[in-house]
């Protein structure tokens, strides 16, 4: 009896392996390319946020200093940040417009291309609405947050946590 159902369990443990085994070699080759299209998503995420914080501390700083509710800074010096924060604003445009795609993730080109445009957008906002007297950033803010929204999207669709984009460009 013994005999008997040790080569029923041997038995049973051979044909979990081999199908295991079988099973393995056919996602393995899958992986390493969803892993590789992270990896892209990943590296053109983090590329494209420090192109735009390389250009935004002027805009970031400006958007602090009105977000104060004690001390605010005086009306010449919030006049002075504001013109640095439309430049700014202005050269984050440029930096985006500049933005290129990689092949890697050109099963997500529409989602990114859709994300990519209302980010450009929101940084466009911002310039033209700080040239105005009293400027309100809440809609370009919006815009951003129509941006984050995309790409969170396109994260999910590819496995990932969703980043946050006014996290990752606003400090």
């Amino acid at each position: 009896m013994k005999k008997i159902w040790f080569a029923t369990f041997s038995l049973a443990l051979v044909l979990a392996l081999g199908a295991c085994s079988g099973n393995s070699g056919q996602s393995g080759a899958k992986k390493p390319a969803k892993s590789s299209t992270k990896t892209a998503l990943m590296n053109f995420y983090m590329n494209l946020t420090n192109h735009i914080n390389a250009q935004d501390r002027d805009l970031n700083t400006y958007e602090q200093a009105i977000a104060k509710t004690d001390e605010k800074p005086p009306k010449t010096e919030l006049a002075t940040m504001q013109k640095e924060a439309q430049s700014s604003a202005e050269n984050v445009v440029k930096e985006i417009k500049n933005t290129k795609i990689p092949s890697k993730i050109s099963s997500y080109q529409s989602e990114i291309k859709t994300a990519v445009k209302d980010l450009q957008q929101s940084y466009q906002m911002k310039a033209d609405e700080l040239k105005k007297t009293n400027p309100s950033l809440d809609a370009a803010n919006k815009k951003l947050e129509q941006a984050n929204d995309e790409l969170g999207k396109v994260f999910k669709k590819a496995g990932l946590s969703p980043a946050s984009l006014p996290d990752d460009v606003n400090s």
